[in-house]
């Protein structure tokens, strides 16, 4: 097990006993709480083996066993041994989301990390700029471009470290201008914007022309969030997005248009072949058309192969002047949009999404799926193929760094790390007390806050409750073994440890005469849920409405009207909901829209108090 922090909780003994010394009697005012808290200290109890989100790989050329990997919240890991062991070197620095990594190929000594992940998930947590080392990341120095906050990549000349391109998407949630891209000459101490469309408009992707390296392409991105949407940005298509092209190191641009799509087009990936100067690949995405009400729920629509207005991969052979689509392949653009060439062979290209795809003869057949990527964790985002050996892939993703030998035939799945994203954590009450952990994309997960060995807890004192991503838990405090928890969208379950068996309890509304399914009630992403701490059977669980229930989610109660400030707007929901400890029924909700309300008692009309905030 690693032994670097990812989520802990402090004994509840020893801090009931210091929140007691220092609000007793006049205490309050003169304790030093640091003096209290002295002898403690942090112990990681895990769980180590989920691993994370993985952001971006590198390795250095003619030296593969040296391997850099950039964290979507666990900051950058190395190693010198292939992966054998694993060490932190960037947990010194004041962020610990990382956008990209760009590693010199001329002087592998000198990185420049890009901080910010630049995927349009709503955690995604931004970063504050780029940061350089000039001694393999022993110690980095800070070269500024803070209001970038999220990075989607770092693109260093390959003769001249430098020279640097940064690619930029800007605020996740609001307008600013430090977006599109940024070069620097001087190896970060001054930066020109050379790229700039407007304040929503950033940079997702660029590359380089191997022989021409004043040859610059660009991928542009529309996208920003609202205040309360919960999958994909509300905002994620646009007129301004597209590839733009550079042929003097980015003084001026030109839009490319012949072959790609005429619709609004939404994020992108592109990638030059090394070996086909001015072959360039483009991972696009487009804005959907508006569904057809009137074709029938079980309808397919008619095929439209390789429609250019439609998501897909497109090639170009002549420096992004003319573009031809050569496959519809594309999952969740959004999200993903990660494509790769092979350095060795242009018409070799993979694609990272999820699934994972592999094409030999240039986008025209792809293959995808279980036959590319085997066992490993789904939801791809970064890949580094080795120049010296294109048998020799390194993938990261949800689940940790993937390695394969033998181009996808079989798969090592790398998991030497303590990144677990943590979401939401709870415990019960047996001694020694165990943790339950919600993570990102990892699930649920029940682990010992003690080990039964003098090695301390380790990855066999865990076991996992569910997939997909794991939000709020809570333990009956009468009985340790029925467990609550959640995935995404509400997606609410009962678990009996003893047997195994678990329960669905997400409330359904009734099904309607003539209905062909009920319409599913709105959660958010992570929807609030909580057990009453006056009676262990009630729970609580916040929608669009807060819902209770008596007999542990069996039935549900509908017991308040919609507290969001938007009632037709399917994305507001409740994100918060509490009860007093002290007082049965007066319960507290807040929305992801800004609303605040409170009921006094059981039978009480629901205060809507957010104008005194």
């Amino acid at each position: 097990m690693s032994h670097q922090n990812s989520g802990y909780r402090i004994f509840p003994t020893v801090f009931v006993l210091l929140l007691f010394l220092v609000t007793s009697s006049g205490i309050a005012a003169q304790a030093d709480v640091s003096n209290l808290t002295r002898g403690l200290s942090w112990r990681e109890v895990g769980p180590a083996n989920p691993a994370g989100r993985i952001i971006d790989v590198e390795a250095v050329e003619g030296s593969s066993h040296i391997i850099y990997v950039g964290a979507a919240t666990g900051g950058i890991w190395k190693t010198v041994n292939a992966g054998t062991t694993w060490d932190p070197i960037f947990d010194d620095q004041p962020t610990a989301s990382i956008g990209d990594i760009g590693l010199s190929r001329s002087n592998p000594n000198i990185l420049y990390v890009g901080t910010g992940e630049a995927n349009n998930r709503n955690s995604s947590p931004w970063g504050d700029g780029v940061y350089k080392s000039t001694d393999a990341g022993e110690t980095w120095t800070y070269v500024g471009l803070r209001e970038t906050r999220h990075i989607a990549r770092v693109l260093v000349h390959p003769t001249n470290p430098d020279i640097v391109y940064v690619a930029a998407m800007g605020h996740l949630w609001a307008t600013n201008e430090e977006r599109g891209v940024f070069k620097t000459t001087d190896g970060g101490r001054n930066w020109d914007r050379v790229f700039y469309i407007n304040d929503k408009t950033g940079a997702t992707d660029i590359t380089m022309d191997p022989v021409d390296t004043d040859i610059i392409y660009v991928a542009a991105h529309t996208r920003l969030r609202d205040r309360y949407d919960a999958g994909d940005p509300v905002e994620r298509w646009g007129p301004d997005a597209g590839i733009y092209v550079s042929r003097n190191g980015g003084a001026d641009w030109t839009r490319s248009t012949e072959g790609l799509p005429t619709i609004d087009m939404g994020r992108l990936g592109i990638a030059a072949a090394r070996t086909s100067p001015g072959t360039v690949y483009a991972l696009v995405g487009t804005r959907p058309p508006p569904r057809d009400e009137s074709r029938g729920r079980d309808e397919e629509p008619e095929e439209d192969p390789l429609n250019p207005d439609k998501d897909g991969i497109f090639k170009t052979t002549d420096y992004g002047a003319t573009w031809v689509k050569v496959n519809d392949w594309n999952n969740r653009p959004s999200y993903y949009s990660q494509i790769r060439v092979d350095p060795n062979d242009a018409n070799v290209i993979w694609g990272f999404a999820s699934p994972m795809a592999y094409s030999d003869d240039g986008g025209i057949t792809v293959e995808s799926g279980p036959d590319v990527q085997g066992p490993t964790h789904i939801d791809y985002h970064s890949a580094w193929i080795d120049p010296n050996n294109s048998d020799h892939v390194i993938v990261g993703g949800d689940g940790g760094i993937n390695v394969t030998w033998d181009r996808g035939e079989h798969w090592e799945v790398v998991k030497q790390f303590g990144l677990a994203q943590a979401y939401a954590i709870s415990a019960d009450m047996r001694k020694p007390y165990y943790v339950v952990v919600g993570l990102q994309d990892n699930g649920v997960w029940v682990g010992a806050s003690r080990g039964t060995i003098t090695r301390g807890v380790t990855n066999a004192d865990w076991f996992a409750l569910s997939n997909a991503d794991g939000f709020y838990s809570q333990v009956d405090p009468t009985d340790f073994n029925i467990i609550y928890a959640a995935t995404q969208g509400g997606s609410l379950y009962r678990q009996d440890l003893r047997t195994g068996q678990r329960t669905g309890i997400r409330p359904s509304r009734p099904v309607v005469e003539g209905e062909e399914e009920p319409e599913r009630y709105h959660f958010d992403w992570n929807a609030p849920f909580f057990i009453s701490p006056h009676n262990h059977q009630t729970l609580y669980l916040g929608g669009k409405m807060v819902f209770k229930t008596v007999n542990r989610g069996d039935d549900w109660d509908i017991i308040s009207h919609n507290l969001t400030a938007k009632p037709d707007e399917q994305q507001s929901s409740i994100v918060s909901v509490a009860e007093s400890p002290l007082q049965a029924g007066l319960l507290w909700a807040g929305t992801n829209d800004g609303n605040v309300h409170v009921r006094q008692h059981d039978t009480a009309e629901w205060q809507d108090l957010t104008d005194n905030i």
